[in-house]
């Protein structure tokens, strides 16, 4: 999964996180480094979180938050019991649940992008 998602990336014009300076691309770049997959030196990388603390005051620049402050939608709730399931016990069940976490996690994303923008 991670060679599929680091051959898509490599070739994008940018990639948008929301904290995704801080964790996402450091995160995929030691995940790269552990198993030898070539990765793009630089991203062009684009951070909600970082454009909502320079642009804006919210009372949390959490992603959720501002999704539901902006009317734009909120995440689905998960709990660690969740990674614990799909890791430790293979539970489909819940790696279904954790599929329809990060498709909307995405959408909410994108709209946050385009208000802010």
């Amino acid at each position: 999964m991670l060679i599929d998602f680091i051959a898509v990336a490599n070739q994008s014009d940018e990639m948008i996180a929301h904290n995704g300076d801080r964790f996402d691309i450091k995160w995929l770049r030691a995940r790269c480094l552990f198993h030898n997959i070539p990765l793009s030196a630089k991203f062009n990388a684009i951070d909600t979180l970082k454009m909502a603390r320079a642009g804006f005051y919210f009372n949390s620049n959490k992603l959720d938050y501002m999704g539901q402050y902006m009317g734009l939608g909120k995440k689905i709730k998960t709990e660690y019991d969740l990674w614990k399931n799909i890791v430790l016990e293979n539970d489909i069940p819940s790696m279904n649940k954790m599929i329809l976490y990060c498709k909307q996690d995405v959408i909410l994303l994108e709209k946050v992008y385009n208000k802010l923008q």
